[in-house]
């Protein structure tokens, strides 16, 4: 069956390249892939599950994703997310290396955390700028 990592995660963003924006509109919100005209040039994109993150759940964790990308009335866009997923091919690194440089947070804020299945306690995320 596989074991699952969970990855919550929550931050605000800068503004963003459309191509960026549309990716995680994709994952965070419609969940629909095949818009997406290119994807951006990072490692995270030849991952087998990068579609999975911000979407899929088990019944290790929380058994359903919740996942929501908002922009407020100022034009503020924040991301939150938990969800958890086969992270066999580094995924969720991947991920948030690729979304690290869109963050907007000072050094050391903390963004959320990850936690495979079979550990108890959850590795921290913080911003790294």
């Amino acid at each position: 069956m596989g074991m699952y990592t969970e990855l919550y995660i929550s931050c605000e963003l800068k503004e963003l390249p459309n191509d960026v924006e549309n990716v995680l509109n994709a994952l965070f919100g419609d969940g629909n892939f095949d818009e997406l005209d290119t994807l951006p040039d990072h490692s995270f994109f030849t991952c087998p599950r990068w579609t999975m993150v911000g979407g899929c759940s088990s019944y290790y964790f929380t058994p359903f994703a919740l996942s929501k990308l908002h922009r407020d009335h100022t034009g503020t866009l924040y991301l939150t997310s938990r969800s958890d997923l086969k992270n066999y091919h580094g995924e969720i690194k991947g991920f948030l290396d690729w979304i690290m440089p869109y963050i907007d947070a000072c050094e050391g804020d903390h963004l959320g955390h990850f936690r495979y299945e079979e550990e108890e306690t959850p590795t921290f995320i913080f911003y790294k700028g």
